[in-house]
């Protein structure tokens, strides 16, 4: 967790690419968390949202 921590607030990475990175990882065969895997999702969605406006 302290890993992803440290991407969210260092601002290298654009909020959407984030959360791309972060479903891999969430969803990946050795991790699998599938609540972490669906919050990343709704927030794909709410920034490609904001980016579309």
């Amino acid at each position: 967790m302290a890993t992803g921590a440290g991407i969210h607030g260092s601002g290298v990475l654009p909020p959407k690419e984030i959360e791309l990175l972060s479903i891999a990882f969430d969803a990946s065969y050795t991790h699998m968390h599938a609540p972490d895997t669906r919050r990343h999702i709704e927030e794909l969605a709410r920034h490609s949202v904001q980016n579309a406006a």
